[in-house]
C-alpha cells in the first residue's frame, strides 16, 4: 500500500470562518484529524463522517497527548496510505511547532504540505478594531512567545532593543508571565504609560478585551479575571482602536447556540446567526437511506400522493426511473407538509400544494410517503417508508468536544422532535447531571407546541419565536441582554 499524505495546517484564530479556503479543503478530504484545544471544533464538522478525529488537547500542565506521540501516530496512520491533517490553532508556523513535525515527516519520508493560517496575534488585535501596524502609531510589529521552556517559563529575550526599537509587539498567551513582562519592559526603556490591550479568546463568540498600560495593566487584567489564551498587545497602536470593538457590539455577541436538527442537511439559518457575532453548531448530524418503495403501486391509481421530506420526493423520482415513467404520466394530486418537501418538488420545475401535518387528513385513495416514525402517527395502510435516519457518531464527537468546553449557552429547538433528540443525547452524556445543564441555557423554542413539548420535560423555557433565522434572533435581542 503507498503511503498517504500529512497536511500540517493552521486552522486560524479561532472564529471558524477564519480558515483559510486550502485549510478547509484539507479538511473535508481528511482520513484523519489530528486537532488541538485551540481548534474552534466546529471546523471538524466540514470533514467526512466517517473521517478518523483525534484530539490532541492541551491544558496548562496537562497534556492529552504528548508531542512525541502524535508524532509517532501521525507517521503510522500515513503508513495505512490515510490523508492526515495536523489541524493547528492560528498559523503552524508560529508557535505551532511545524519546524519539529515536518522533520519527522521527512525522516520517514513521508510526504507533506504545510497550509498557512491567520495567527492570532494579527487577528484577535483587529477582532478588537487594533491594527498591528498604523501610519501614525506603528511601522514595526513583533511576535514573541511568552512563556519558554525555561524552568519558570518566563520568556528568555534581550529586552532593550524590543522596548526601545520595536513599535508593536504581539506576546502569545501572555497573562500568566504579564507582571514579569511588564516589569522587565519598563526598566528596558519602555515608557510606563506605553498603551497595553489583552484580548482573550480572540474571534471566538466569548472574547474579552481590556486596556491599560504597562503601569497598570496586571492590576485590569487580574479585576476582570482574564486567563490564557489571550493575546498582548503593547504599543500605543493600542489608542488607534475605538472604545467599544466592532465585533463585540454584533447583536448575538456572546451567543454560542445548540440549533437542534431532526433532519439531513444544513438549515440555512445559522449563517445569519453567525454574521450576527453568534457561534453556531447544527447538530446532529443526520444521514438518510432511499430505500425503494415497495408499497407504491406503478399505475398510480390515487387521487393523492403525499410526501413528508425532500428525500422522499428523490425516492418517488428514483421509483419511476427504475419504472421508465416520467412525470408526465403522473396523474395525481401532489401534496406536501414539509416546506423542504416542497422546495425539492419546485427544484425539479412542479409546483405541489403545501398542506402542515396539522391540517393534512388521509383519505383512502391517498398513497402517503413519508418517515418511519410519521408513518407510524398517522396509522395509514396505503404508506411508504421513504427514509430512514440515523444520527453520525462523527457529529456526536463535536458536540461533546463543546460540552466538554462548556462552549454551549443557547439552545434553540426548531421543533418538538429537536426537544426529544437533544434531552436524549444530554441525559445520555450527563448521567443524572443533565437537570443542571439544562438550568443553565437559555431555551428558544420555535412555536407554542414546541414550547409544551419542553416544557413536558422540565425545561424551563425562555422564550418562543415564529419559524425564521430573523425571528428567533429578534427574539433573543428582545428577550437577553449580551452575555460577558
Amino acid at each position: 500500500m503507498a503511503d498517504g499524505k500529512v497536511f500540517l495546517v493552521g486552522a486560524g484564530p479561532g472564529n471558524e470562518g477564519l480558515i483559510t479556503v486550502r485549510g478547509a479543503e484539507c479538511i473535508r478530504k481528511a482520513d484523519v484529524i489530528f486537532y488541538d484545544r485551540l481548534v474552534n471544533p466546529l471546523l471538524l464538522e466540514q470533514a467526512p463522517i466517517e473521517a478518523e478525529r483525534i484530539y490532541c488537547g492541551k491544558l496548562p500542565q496537562k497534556h492529552i497527548l504528548r508531542q512525541e506521540v502524535i508524532q509517532k501516530m501521525m507517521v503510522e496512520k500515513s503508513r495505512e496510505g490515510k490523508r492526515v491533517v495536523r489541524l493547528k490553532g492560528g498559523d503552524p508556523g508560529v508557535f505551532g511547532r511545524v519546524g519539529e513535525e515536518a522533520a519527522v515527516m521527512e525522516e520517514n519520508s513521508i510526504e507533506y504540505e504545510i497550509v498557512p493560517g491567520i495567527t492570532s496575534g494579527i487577528a484577535a488585535p483587529l477582532y478588537a478594531g487594533v491594527p498591528v501596524t498604523h501610519r501614525d502609531y506603528s511601522g514595526s510589529f513583533a511576535a514573541i512567545t511568552a512563556h519558554t521552556k525555561k524552568e519558570t517559563g518566563e520568556p528568555d529575550l534581550n529586552w532593550e532593543p524590543l522596548a526601545k526599537s520595536i513599535d508593536t509587539v504581539a506576546f502569545y498567551m501572555g497573562v500568566k508571565n504579564l507582571p514579569f513582562i511588564t516589569k522587565r519592559l519598563i526598566e528596558a526603556g519602555k515608557p510606563p504609560e506605553t498603551a497595553v490591550m489583552v484580548v482573550e479568546w480572540g474571534t471566538y463568540s466569548k472574547q474579552r478585551t481590556v486596556k491599560g498600560s504597562l503601569a497598570d495593566i496586571n492590576d485590569v487584567v487580574q479585576a476582570h479575571a482574564i486567563e490564557n489564551p489571550s493575546i498582548t498587545l503593547v504599543g500605543n497602536v493600542v489608542k488607534a482602536g475605538p472604545a467599544s470593538t466592532w465585533f463585540e457590539g454584533l447583536p448575538l455577541f456572546g451567543r454560542y447556540m445548540w440549533h437542534v436538527r431532526t433532519t439531513s442537511g444544513a438549515s440555512g439559518w445559522s449563517s445569519e446567526w453567525k454574521s450576527q457575532g453568534a457561534e453556531v453548531y447544527e447538530g446532529p448530524v443526520w444521514q438518510e437511506t432511499l430505500p425503494e418503495l415497495i408499497h407504491l403501486q406503478k399505475d398510480l391509481s390515487y387521487d393523492e400522493i403525499v410526501f413528508e421530506t425532500a428525500i422522499d420526493v428523490e425516492a418517488f423520482m428514483a421509483q419511476l426511473k427504475n419504472w421508465r415513467l416520467d412525470l408526465r404520466q403522473v396523474d395525481c394530486h401532489l401534496v406536501t407538509v414539509t416546506r423542504r418537501a416542497e422546495e425539492k418538488w419546485k427544484a425539479y420545475g412542479v409546483f405541489p400544494e403545501y398542506r402542515s401535518k396539522e391540517e393534512w387528513k388521509h383519505a383512502e385513495t391517498v398513497h402517503v410517503i413519508g418517515s418511519e416514525e410519521w408513518i407510524k402517527e398517522i396509522n395509514h395502510s396505503s404508506s411508504d417508508i421513504g427514509h430512514v435516519l440515523s444520527s453520525v457518531s462523527s457529529s456526536d464527537h463535536t458536540l461533546e468536544r463543546l460540552l466538554a468546553d462548556n462552549a454551549i449557552n443557547t439552545v434553540i429547538f426548531p421543533c418538538r422532535k429537536a426537544v426529544t433528540v437533544a434531552v436524549e443525547k444530554i441525559n445520555s452524556l450527563y448521567n443524572g447531571e443533565a437537570e443542571l445543564w439544562w438550568s443553565q441555557k437559555t431555551i428558544v423554542c420555535v412555536g407554542e407546541g414546541t414550547k409544551e413539548q419542553a416544557e413536558g420535560y422540565g425545561l424551563r423555557v425562555d422564550t418562543t419565536a415564529g419559524a425564521s433565522s430573523e425571528a428567533v434572533s429578534t427574539s433573543i435581542q428582545k428577550c437577553f441582554s449580551p452575555i460577558l
